[in-house]
């Protein structure tokens, strides 16, 4: 179980990421591979509480896509670690 949480923890935010660009607002975001990781980068940053506002108004739409994304994908962890840890205990 700790051995997928180390994992889990490098593979959910390409995850979360990658459910964000999926999502139809995702259409809006600039071309340029540089101006779209600024804009999910700030709102990637104050869903996680690191930022207070957004710099650029585009980021604040993505701030709850980001939320949701990321509850999702840490409920996700929690759940199969649980598995993990209790089939591994019955095993034992």
């Amino acid at each position: 179980a700790l051995l997928f949480l180390a994992v889990w923890s490098n593979v959910s935010p390409g995850l979360v990421t990658q459910a964000v660009l999926d999502s139809p607002a995702a259409s809006e975001l600039p071309s340029d591979g540089f101006s779209r990781g600024a804009i999910l980068s700030e709102a990637r940053n104050i869903a996680a509480g690191k930022q207070a506002t957004a710099f650029n108004p585009l980021a604040q739409k993505f701030v709850p896509l980001y939320e949701a994304a990321q509850s999702r994908y840490n409920s996700a962890g929690v759940f199969l670690a649980l598995m993990l840890a209790f089939s591994g205990g019955a095993y034992a």
